[in-house]
């Protein structure tokens, strides 16, 4: 059963719009020639209403020649969509599809605007919101000659209609100006139904497209801050997190972590092997930290984690935690095959609030690293960063 509900329907156009972003040029085009034929064929029947039903507020006269002007342009704009749709994989579709697009769409709301008064809602929405949707659905070029025409075609009108060659909104008749109240309220009915499917367009295009605007800001600072293949923090981010952490944390610890003999892991069974190997590691090591704990790589298969507000004895504990995640279970190769991975760990950390830069927690968990491969392997060793002389450091 259909779904009719407004939320509902709101999200179908939102996909319809998000996928017409993906579209060539010519396609945009091709849509917001269909979009256009709609809102003319809108016109019509609003006129077509008061053309067979007169309404003293509009004059009968402009009407006529306003549902004449409208049946003109629906059936010059059904004309050019076939064309459209029969020349749209033209070599040169992408880039006179647009253009003539958009001169199209001033040449027939330049009459609307007309009829309806430049100074009114539906000039305002037009001129403003026509300029933004082709921004977002066009090149800039295309938007600047659209734009243009627009003001050469509007000055002219503004101009005759100063010099009392044109009247001013022609289609409401001005004789009825003393009965304000009704008026007023059925030229703003009247204009808002003039301006109500460009607006919902442009709320609609720019919905969308702020929407993608904020994705792509999501996935560029994600390729920023993120390492691609484990989806942990890269270097940079973590150690931006580090520096924040040693400026606020009395008692932060660094780990250091690196997979025992994976260059083996390479030159036997291959990259892809090995790069499926570091990401079922990354996620045992997860699985035992805490909430607060994080984790980046350091690089290659060495991964840095951070604990803040921990003691050394908790440090040690949740890095044999990590190890033993690691070794007591094998992990699956990209054929099926099991792999048996153990990781040496070492431990780093600060006790005080001893100024201590982030430098020298990192080489203090780097030396307790490489004491721990020395020793064989498979094992945690720790080095307090207080403590570290400074000729360790590099």
């Amino acid at each position: 059963m259909a779904n009719w509900s407004p939320l509902y329907q709101y999200r179908r156009l939102i996909l319809g719009v998000n996928a017409l972003l993906d579209q060539a040029p010519a396609g945009r085009a091709l849509f917001i020639l269909r979009w256009h034929l709609a809102v003319v064929v809108l016109y019509l029947l609003w006129l077509l209403c008061f053309y067979f039903n007169p309404y003293y507020l509009l004059n009968a006269v402009v009407v006529r020649y306003a549902v004449w002007l409208s049946i003109g342009q629906v059936i010059g704009l059904l004309i050019l969509l076939q064309l459209g749709r029969r020349y749209r994989n033209w070599a040169r579709a992408d880039f006179w599809f647009p253009r003539v697009m958009v001169q199209v769409h001033i040449l027939t709301m330049a009459p609307v605007v007309f009829l309806t008064g430049q100074l009114g809602l539906t000039a305002g929405v037009l001129l403003c919101g026509g300029a933004v949707t082709a921004l977002i659905l066009f090149e800039r070029q295309v938007v600047l000659e659209g734009l243009i025409t627009a003001t050469m075609l509007f000055s002219t009108i503004g101009g005759m209609i100063w010099y009392q060659v044109l009247p001013y909104a022609p289609l409401l008749d001005p004789r009825l100006l003393h009965n304000i109240p009704n008026y007023f309220l059925f030229y703003f009915l009247s204009t808002l139904v003039f301006a109500l499917p460009h607006i919902i367009g442009l709320i609609l295009f720019a919905d969308v497209t702020l929407s993608r605007w904020k994705q792509r800001d999501v996935e560029m600072h994600l390729l920023a801050t993120q390492d691609g293949l484990t989806g942990v923090d890269n270097r940079t981010a973590i150690f931006t997190k580090l520096n924040t952490l040693n400026r606020h944390q009395p008692a932060l610890a660094v780990l250091m972590v690196d997979a025992d003999h994976f260059k083996t892991v390479n030159d036997r069974f291959g990259h892809s092997a090995g790069d499926q190997v570091l990401r079922q590691m990354v996620k045992r090591l997860r699985l035992g930290l805490r909430r607060t704990d994080l984790i980046g790589r350091y690089g290659g298969e060495e991964f840095i984690i951070l604990l803040p507000n921990t003691l050394p004895e908790q440090a040690v504990e949740v890095a044999e935690r990590c190890r033993r995640l690691v070794m007591d279970e094998p992990l699956q190769l990209p054929d099926g095959r099991r792999l048996a991975l153990t990781v040496s760990i070492g431990v780093g950390s600060k006790a005080s609030w001893r100024l201590i830069t982030i430098e020298r927690l990192v080489e203090a968990a780097d030396q307790a690293l490489y004491q721990a491969k020395q020793q064989g392997r498979n094992r945690i060793c720790y080095q307090p960063a207080d403590t570290l002389p400074d000729a360790a450091l590099h």
